[in-house]
């Protein structure tokens, strides 16, 4: 799971069936008393797809994160904000 900031979409939470990395997606600043990262306009929590993290359990979290990232940015269709906004708030693996 990883956190990063893009443009608001038109929906609030997603399954991914479609994706090799993403498995579920979901807008944080949707939830109650949640609010976007710091400069940016919106962040979404990445679920990784279980298959895939899996296959990529012992990556760096770090290095788990950005290729969510580029999957979220792929999908929807733009590069994420920059100037800190796409920083990675948090990546976490659970066993």
């Amino acid at each position: 799971m990883c956190c990063c900031a893009a443009q608001r979409r038109d929906s609030d939470a997603a399954f991914v069936s479609d994706d090799p990395i993403l498995g579920w997606i979901a807008r944080e600043s949707s939830k109650p008393m949640r609010s976007p990262l710091r400069g940016a306009s919106e962040s979404w929590i990445l679920h990784a797809h279980p298959a895939w993290s899996r296959t990529y359990l012992e990556l760096q979290q770090a290095d788990a994160a950005r290729w969510m990232q580029r999957a979220f940015a792929a999908r929807v269709g733009r590069p994420l904000m920059q100037a800190g906004a796409t920083a990675i708030a948090g990546a976490l693996r659970c066993r």
